[in-house]
């Protein structure tokens, strides 16, 4: 039986599967430990959820992990109805040795959750999780470091990207099985690298400013993925979740080994790109193309050149542009991510952005997202990560801590504050979602949820209903994972049912 059962999933597979649980899985079985996922538990009331953990926990199990890093990221009330306090509560009356163990990207858990974790995990947690397990089953403490919050818990928190960072990019290679029920058309999520090399102003992802050739998996390692997964479920697309894709013609090259070598049919995927590097690296395109490129994201951040130089992307906008019409040409669907709130960037010229998104949605981006300027609290400390949080003043912004949130509060020299620059981006989002096609992150959402080159070619994700559709078609498989569940005989000791 297993010594940990992980629980985790994207909210309706709104954006297809989440990578986390099962690369945490194949690190804890490479270390002789044995871990069940159970994914789509956003679909589970209370006790839906625990009918599945009394199915699954033995005397053998000893931790129950809950993967948060998509908690927080939808706000429709009718997912994760089973994080309560009774659940919880539940969870500790019959099984009082459980150890609860919640990871996330920083602290961005529900308070429902963080409150009731033993341990806190940020940021990628491969070996911080290990080390973690090898303290709670073999008692081994070396190595091990953690801060500790003042609940009623005492929670303990562990940084992984500061403390346990990876450096045999090999290990990065994710295990996927049978069970985890892939279909043919469904891209899986694939880890090539981690870090980035630039360090834009506002960003506070982990490993900001690498070498172009820091933190790369072998061809043969990315190889043994790809083959096993076209054997296993006949997987050709991949949503390729590097900070960066592009930024390195050697990156390019070791996945086009990797494909060769693992004798796909075709290959295709989504990805992070910068479009800065395909003005500079004239046939870097070309390359992409021909390796399989469908779709991409680009953080564009602002029209505005003043702006964007002041985040780190100082690139004329105008030269983007031509990029973009190269994408599109390429059949390649092209979505891009901008930023409200901005230093140096009047609310007027925000809305100008969008109105002229909208006018040239036939020739530049097939769709675009706006997102308030976030400033983030270090996870454990007062400690911020990207260089507006760190010297805020500088980019003329002034900061205020919000007490019980991860956020800071903001207001910048234009007199644009934090709930305004969220203003924005829901003004901007509402007027231009009838326009929005599928592109970049929603064109893997589409091939996920089996919809037709046709609809991708014509249909908007509005005129298609496409969260409609894919909350019809997650509850439906979070039903088929539940049934599977249930219905697989298990060997094991089971723990006293309580008199509670």
């Amino acid at each position: 039986m297993s010594n940990v059962i992980l629980i985790g999933g994207i909210s309706y597979d709104s954006y297809g599967r989440p990578l986390g649980p099962y690369r945490l899985r194949t690190a804890a079985e490479s270390a002789g430990y044995s871990l069940k996922v159970v994914d789509y538990a956003w679909a589970f009331d209370e006790q839906k959820l625990f009918s599945l953990l009394q199915k699954l926990i033995s005397k053998e199990t000893r931790v129950l992990g809950i993967s948060a890093a998509w908690f927080d990221f939808f706000y429709d009330k009718s997912a994760n109805q089973w994080a309560t306090e009774s659940f919880f509560s539940k969870v500790r009356a019959y099984y009082p040795d459980l150890i609860i163990v919640i990871g996330g990207t920083k602290l961005n858990a529900h308070s429902m959750l963080t409150g009731n974790a033993n341990w806190f995990i940020t940021g990628f947690s491969d070996i911080a999780f290990i080390k973690l397990l090898d303290y709670i089953f073999k008692n081994k403490s070396d190595g091990l470091i953690y801060t500790e919050k003042s609940n009623r818990l005492k929670t303990k928190i562990i940084d992984g990207d500061i403390h346990y960072t990876i450096s045999n990019m090999d290990e990065l290679e994710t295990i996927f099985k049978k069970e985890d029920n892939f279909l043919e058309y469904q891209p899986v999520p694939l880890e090539v690298s981690r870090g980035c090399i630039f360090k834009c102003s506002f960003c506070t992802h982990p490993f900001l400013g690498k070498k172009s050739y820091d933190y790369i998996r072998s061809p043969g390692s990315l190889a043994k993925e790809l083959a096993r997964n076209y054997n296993l479920f006949g997987t050709y697309r991949y949503t390729i979740s590097d900070d960066t894709f592009n930024d390195s013609y050697e990156k390019i090259s070791i996945v086009e080994q990797a494909v060769k070598l693992a004798n796909l049919p075709k290959f295709e995927f989504v990805g992070y790109i910068r479009p800065e590097l395909l003005v500079t690296k004239t046939d870097m395109l070309s390359r992409l193309l021909s390796l399989g490129l469908k779709g991409c994201h680009l953080g564009v951040e602002s029209m505005d050149n003043d702006a964007r130089k002041l985040v780190g992307k100082g690139m004329d906008i105008d030269r983007i542009l031509t990029v973009v019409e190269n994408l599109r040409t390429n059949n390649v669907r092209v979505h891009a991510s901008f930023i409200a709130g901005l230093p140096n960037e009047t609310e007027k010229s925000v809305y100008q952005t969008n109105d002229f998104l909208i006018e040239n949605r036939q020739k530049y981006f097939h769709s675009w997202s706006w997102n308030g300027l976030g400033l983030i609290k270090g996870a454990g400390a007062n400690d911020s990560y990207s260089l507006f949080e760190k010297n805020p003043a500088a980019y003329g912004i002034e900061t205020s801590i919000i007490e019980n949130s991860m956020f800071l509060d903001w207001k910048n020299t234009l007199g644009i504050t934090a709930a305004k620059a969220t203003k924005m981006a829901y003004n901007c989002n509402s007027k231009a979602r009838p326009y929005q096609q599928f592109a970049g992150w929603s064109l893997a959402q589409a091939w996920y949820h089996a919809l037709t080159e046709e609809q991708i070619q014509n249909e908007t994700q509005q005129s298609l209903k496409i969260n409609a559709i894919a909350k019809k078609n997650g509850l439906d498989r979070a039903e088929k994972n539940y049934s599977q569940i249930i219905n697989t005989p298990y060997t094991k000791t089971r723990y006293k049912k309580p008199s509670i």
